[in-house]
């Protein structure tokens, strides 16, 4: 969680001098040129400005008195109603970040909690969000001492607060504070690595003054926390704090277990953060990474901070608590798939509600297949662009992020990684938690389509759209592409032969089945017109006097089993008129098909003279495969006539076929080339193969599951008929 501001807001403020007390404990640091070790603070009115926050009642309801014990100066604050009252001292003259130790006696009488939440602390001593490490004192009780620790600002100060109660805590009853003492920290309280430095009050390193740790142990626990600080420094080349050491403190927090920031105020007692020694602790390596998050690229610090962990668990070697070896695919492929299974994951039903943890799943996964270079250089790419030019809101710094890691990669991420609904839920949810996105009419079986209308159910409380980013001046990669462009035409094709035929049919009434789905009239199929065949031997002629859709189906034998052919037929038409609803657009009249899958050109309609169309289709185990000439289809009947001649079978030419392991994509001549050329470079399209590829093996991990007993899946191109 991200530290918060609070801001006291007082009348007036008054910076007093330590003021030295005669006996009280004082003395200068060695080696700090006369700066402050320790003081003892006198406790009289004067030296304090006291602030009242009320619940209920007047102001009267809180009464504060200077007393004197044992001739020891006391201080007291009493209310009879629920509030949050304090005084606050300002210590000056400390060593600008060094860190220090406050500690005071404390006694109470009748204090009860009014308003809050369970464990809050009703009598406490705090600088800044650090409150004492001692459970809630309630009720009546006698003198003990409590303390806190803090990190003295760049001038050389801090405000040091006694309360009954604090923030959102409410308080009733009577309290008494008296020997507050400001101590420097240092010795086995105190460990530094490189950037970083760590300090532990004294009860979570030592029993009856005994260390409960070796010294060694928690040096060695340090230099790994500094390990970190590295890891994250090389993966985002981003130096917080402008390089100044971060101090982490032990100690107890008003708030979360956690803040980020320096110093990095760690969770309740040292002892939970030291428990996994050598192994780091899981919420300091994530406080440690909101401290590397930029401004420019963070669309969600939560996500981005475990994101850094996996980097320095997998790169340098960090083992981190509760994770062996530091085997960071054990926690995203454990814990964070989980959620992404229960949230994230549920695009399989059209619906998909937005979590963090899915999306980290899906970006680690990308790194498996990108490695760490490109996202390396996104993140700097982002620090060198004048912010005022970028998105402000999640969405569009994720949007932009992911176009610049696919200009980096050489690979579009979005196209590749992102099913509609996973793409969907991060942009229209605005990367919030909680959210849900619905897909109308979603068919699971198509993941890639990015057309899309769709429904935000928010949570129950609304959290408010951030103002459009500004539009990009100099970045044509904010607007992501589906897939990439095509590269221009390559001028060195290589030699091509057109195969050997290795199977033809003759045209003939012994060769055919004849089928006809009849509309408002049969169909006529008319053999052995030789006048008008296209080649040497006879044709083949369909002819629709009303709307039908008529068909011929030949079945094609003596191929290798399972393997890719191309089928070709030569087709002219004479007043083919397609018949169909608005719906329907896009159907085929005149065309060659196995199956759903049809001849890739344009609808061949009205009058045209002869020409070649081809289709490419897998054979059975058998070595066989029924091919159907067509006029006309089952949605959308045709009227007119068309004639076939000269079909024939080919294997597909080398140069056609991509494959990797489990997928194998082919494709016709006029899918790769114009005029007898290359139109793509034959590496880009191994890159595509080698991408689907992944997503079989992504999707075989994710379901747990291998479709046809393993067995490589062919792509080949063509058209549908509906």
């Amino acid at each position: 969680m991200h530290k918060r501001l609070w801001a006291f807001v007082v009348s007036a403020c008054l910076l007093l001098p330590l003021v030295v007390v005669p006996g009280s404990a004082y003395a200068y640091a060695e080696g700090s040129g006369g700066a402050l070790d320790s003081v003892a603070v006198p406790m009289v009115l004067d030296s304090f400005e006291r602030m009242v926050w009320e619940s209920e009642g007047g102001a009267g309801g809180v009464e504060f008195l200077e007393l004197v014990e044992d001739g020891e100066n006391v201080v007291s604050i009493q209310t009879d109603v629920p509030a949050f009252s304090t005084f606050r001292y300002y210590a000056e003259g400390l060593i600008p970040g060094e860190v220090y130790m406050a500690s005071v006696y404390v006694r109470g009488e009748d204090i009860a909690l009014g308003e809050g939440r369970e464990g809050d602390r009703p009598a406490v001593i705090y600088p800044g969000y650090v409150a004492t490490s001692i459970e809630g004192l309630f009720g009546t009780f006698g003198w003990r001492r409590i303390e806190t620790y803090f990190k003295a600002d760049e001038n050389g100060e801090k405000h040091v607060l006694l309360s009954l109660g604090y923030g959102s805590t409410l308080c009733t009853g009577k309290v008494w504070y008296k020997d507050l003492l400001i101590e420097q920290m240092g010795g086995v309280n105190q460990y530094t690595s490189g950037h970083v430095r760590l300090t532990f009050p004294d009860e979570d390193l030592m029993t009856d003054g005994e260390m409960i740790y070796e010294p060694e142990e928690i040096q060695s626990f340090t230099d790994d926390v500094n390990k970190i600080y590295d890891a994250y420094l090389d993966l985002t080349g981003y130096t917080p704090f402008d390089g100044a050491v971060i101090d982490c403190i032990a100690g107890n927090h008003y708030g979360a277990a956690m803040y980020a920031g320096n110093p990095i105020e760690m969770l309740g007692s040292g002892k939970d953060v030291l428990r996994g020694m050598p192994a780091v602790n899981f919420g300091l390596a994530h406080e440690l990474g909101h401290d590397f998050d930029y401004e420019a690229w963070n669309f969600h610090g939560e996500m981005w901070a475990n994101f850094k962990i996996a980097y320095a668990a997998e790169e340098y070697g960090v083992a981190i608590d509760g994770y062996d070896d530091g085997d960071f695919h054990e926690l995203y492929m454990a814990h964070f798939k989980e959620s992404f299974d229960n949230n994230f994951g549920d695009y399989n039903t059209g619906t998909c509600t937005f979590n963090h943890d899915g999306l980290m799943y899906h970006l680690l996964k990308i790194k498996d297949d990108i490695g760490w270079e490109p996202y390396k250089q996104t993140f700097r790419w982002f620090q060198e662009q004048d912010r005022a030019a970028l998105p402000r809101d999640g969405a569009g710094i994720f949007e932009l992020f992911i176009s610049k890691l696919s200009q980096y990669s050489g690979k579009s991420i979005k196209w590749k990684y992102f099913p509609t609904p996973i793409w969907r839920a991060c942009v229209d949810t605005n990367l919030q938690d909680g959210y849900t996105i619905t897909i109308p009419d979603y068919d699971p079986t198509v993941i890639y389509s990015n057309t899309v209308t769709v429904h935000i159910e928010e949570p129950e409380e609304s959290i408010d759209d951030p103002p459009p980013p500004p539009p990009l001046e100099d970045d044509s990669e904010y607007e992501e592409p589906i897939g990439p462009p095509p590269p221009p035409p390559i001028e060195d094709d290589p030699e091509y032969e057109e195969p050997e035929v290795v199977w033809s049919a003759d045209m003939k009434l012994d060769t055919f089945d004849q089928l006809i789905w009849r509309n408002d009239g049969g169909g006529t199929v008319v053999f052995n017109e030789e006048a008008e065949g296209h080649g040497s031997g006879p044709s083949v002629s369909i002819e629709n006097p009303a709307s039908a859709y008529t068909q011929l189906r030949v079945q094609v034998t003596g191929l290798e089993p399972n393997e890719i052919y191309i089928a070709s037929v030569y087709v002219k038409g004479e007043d083919i008129t397609l018949v169909q609803s608005e719906s329907d657009t896009g159907n085929k009249a005149a065309y060659l098909s196995f199956g759903l899958i049809s001849t890739s050109e344009e609808s061949l309609t009205g009058t045209f003279g002869w020409r070649k169309v081809s289709l490419i289709f897998k054979s059975f185990d058998n070595g066989e495969r029924p091919l159907c000439l067509n006029l006309g289809s089952d949605r959308s009947p045709c009227t007119g006539k068309v004639w076939f001649d000269d079909l024939e079978v080919r294997p597909i030419a080398a140069e056609n076929q991509y494959a990797a392991e489990h997928v194998r994509l082919s494709f016709m001549d006029s899918d790769l080339k114009t005029d007898g050329k290359l139109d793509y470079d034959p590496a880009l399209i191994q890159g595509l193969v080698d991408d689907a590829n992944l997503v079989y093996e992504y999707m075989e991990e994710f379901l747990g599951y291998a479709p046809y007993d393993g067995a490589q899946i062919d792509g080949v191109s063509g058209n549908y008929y509906q």
